[in-house]
């Protein structure tokens, strides 16, 4: 996508191989391009995206080829070339020509392709069909980009982005459901590209009624690296707000391990306990309890 900064290309968020922490890990060695629940949501849409327009650029790779079909028919037809049908490298090939826009629609084995350019504008919209995975509707005019992805059985998102051209900044919403039923929920994500950083907003995906919240990722777009995570929740009566941090980026924590020895039948901790620096007593975090007043009490 050209309205994100490279650091933030899928691919550079992939990690080789997974991180144990059987033993004492280096925070050093830690890998730094993590993602957070809602950059992931929209990672999850751009999956798709890329996979449906990996077919859109297979069918450009051999444009010239469907050009010269295409002028070879316009030769034998000077009088009738709006409308051009033939075959190339396994596709089904349309072409036609209206007042307003050109078309082309390609149709293979699984995947169906719906390419039209307004004339004298920038603006091209697309569709894109894969059988049996999803359905992706596209729309670019050089300012904006909006992608509508429907996949199957799956989930369904909306994601708009729009480029400010004097100052460079992207803002964008996502909208996307997943689930069926009474199970079905809906995610909706903010997020802001300055000239140093990612910034996403969106509602806690995890957090049940009657309670509600927020998640705030700040990223670093030299590196793509999640510098750190706001999160605000709201369970009547009390509200929370948590500041997550990379260990990485906190003095004093050299290392870290998820046993240091221990058996999961001996940790009377939570699943998430961690030992720093070697130490063999667990390291234990402050939670915010609520403390209820004596009836009475001004304290």
């Amino acid at each position: 996508m050209d309205f994100f900064p490279q650091a933030y290309q899928r691919s550079n968020h992939v990690l080789t191989a997974p991180v144990t922490y059987d033993s004492a890990v280096s925070v050093s060695s830690l890998p730094q391009n993590g993602i957070g629940k809602q950059l992931h949501t929209v990672y999850n849409s751009l999956q798709y995206t890329d996979l449906a327009l990996g077919y859109v650029s297979t069918l450009y790779g051999g444009f010239s080829a469907i050009v010269n079909l295409y002028q070879a028919y316009i030769n034998n037809n000077p009088d009738n070339y709006k409308l051009f049908e033939g075959t190339w490298s396994g596709f089904a090939i349309k072409i036609e020509i209206t007042d307003n826009e050109y078309s082309i629609m390609a149709k293979a084995t699984g995947v169906a392709i719906e390419i039209y350019q307004s004339t004298g504008t920038d603006k091209t919209t697309a569709r894109i069909d894969i059988a049996e995975k999803a359905s992706v509707k596209f729309e670019n005019d050089g300012g904006h980009v909006r992608v509508a992805v429907n996949a199957v059985n799956l989930f369904t998102s909306d994601i708009k982005l729009v480029k400010d051209t004097n100052t460079g900044t992207v803002t964008g919403v996502l909208y996307e459901t997943t689930g069926v039923g009474d199970k079905r929920l809906t995610t909706c994500t903010i997020l802001t590209i300055t000239q140093n950083n990612l910034i996403v907003v969106g509602n806690k995906g995890d957090f049940a009624v009657p309670g509600k919240g927020v998640n705030v990722e700040v990223y670093d777009n030299d590196t793509g690296n999640l510098c750190g995570t706001e999160v605000y929740e709201d369970v009547k009566p009390v509200s929370y707000d948590t500041l997550w941090y990379n260990l990485g980026d906190i003095s004093g924590i050299n290392s870290v391990s998820a046993t240091m020895g221990v058996s999961p039948e001996d940790n009377k901790l939570n699943k998430d306990t961690i030992y720093v620096n070697g130490h063999s007593t667990a390291f234990v975090p402050e939670f915010n309890v609520l403390v209820e007043k004596h009836p009475g009490s001004t304290t």
